[in-house]
């Protein structure tokens, strides 16, 4: 196994190898520093069975397109934009302090943060004002800090960016909280909730990877469901909800690969993640554990035809395989 980290990411990445080299064998974990230009070569290479990327969509395709040439399966976890979808019959403050925590927890910098809060009109403004009180508790600052509940942004472009894209937010938004830096110094940025949007804004439609949370209203399940799905990205989802009929319909329905049932990913410390009540993977009627649909990939040499859809991991939402196992009517597992 060879990892290389991102160039803006190299230290844990040392002490992760640190550890592991008094654990396994000589050569068993190999570590690479480099630029992206050394993640290239290596992903060009003919050695490697497999390549695999946590990244942009832009590095995904990069990648695939330079392990093609040697036929390299690849693995690619692309990033995501995870609506949270809450109900009128939903345990607003647990909805509230659940979906503050997991939008901003690490910075709003994790693939599966809740960041896209989609409402049901009748309590939209209930839930809207407990949902920025509680990302207003949320405290940045360095994470050694007993008080601090996340960090900073990685590096100054990427504040830049986050920064640039809640700046440049359209006229009919509404700024609720935040939008600004924390300290004089370092990469803080403040907890940001931001209502008024339309479902073609940049804020909903594009990863900001900060501590930047947007709400839309919807009137209606189907109108929750095209706006849930209305994205370019389908890695992980949640739905805050009693009915359970409508749980059935949208973790059936949600175009995503994860879809979490009145809880959050990541849970919060301490109360939060005690009320977690259901995780589950969507892959229709196809239901694996140990090794999910990798593994039966690699058993049964299933083909398969990834999605156009970015985000998440292209076999795991692979339609050819989809497909085959609604046809064979697999066992749950």
């Amino acid at each position: 196994m060879v990892l290389k980290p991102s160039a803006n990411t190299p230290e844990s990445a040392i002490v992760f190898a640190e550890i592991a080299s008094e654990i396994l064998p000589p050569g068993v974990f190999n570590l690479v520093l480099g630029t992206g230009e050394t993640g290239r070569l290596m992903s060009a290479h003919p050695v490697p069975g497999l390549v695999a990327l946590t990244g942009s969509v832009r590095a995904g395709s990069d990648l695939a397109e330079q392990a093609a040439g040697n036929v390299t399966r690849v693995h690619l976890e692309l990033g995501g934009k995870a609506p949270a979808v809450v109900f009128a019959d939903a345990d607003i403050e647990a909805a509230a302090e659940g979906i503050a925590a997991a939008g901003i927890f690490n910075s709003g910098q994790d693939c599966t943060a809740a960041t896209r809060v989609l409402v049901e009109a009748s309590v939209a403004k209930e839930f809207t004002d407990a949902l920025v009180r509680h990302a207003e508790s949320l405290r940045t600052g360095p994470i050694p800090e007993e008080e601090a509940f996340y960090g900073p942004l990685n590096n100054a472009r990427h504040f830049a960016s986050v920064q640039k894209i809640v700046e440049e937010r359209p006229a009919h938004s509404h700024l609720l909280t935040g939008g600004h830096r924390v300290g004089e110094s370092g990469y803080y940025y403040a907890p940001t909730v931001i209502s008024g949007l339309k479902q073609d804004d940049a804020l909903v439609q594009q990863e900001v990877f900060g501590p930047v949370l947007t709400v839309q209203e919807f009137s209606s399940d189907d109108e929750a469901l095209a706006l849930a799905n209305g994205v370019d990205y389908a890695l992980s989802s949640s739905i805050w909800t009693t009915d359970h009929q409508r749980v059935l319909r949208f973790s059936r329905d949600l175009d995503f690969g994860c879809v979490w049932v009145n809880c959050p990913h990541p849970p919060r410390r301490g109360d939060a993640a005690r009320r977690i009540q259901t995780v589950r993977l969507r892959q229709g009627p196809l239901r694996l554990r140990r090794g999910g649909l990798h593994a039966y990939q690699a058993r049964h040499e299933c083909p398969v035809t990834p999605r156009k859809r970015t985000g998440g991991h292209p076999h795991a939402h692979s339609d050819g395989l989809h497909q085959l196992a609604r046809r064979s009517r697999l066992p749950t597992t």
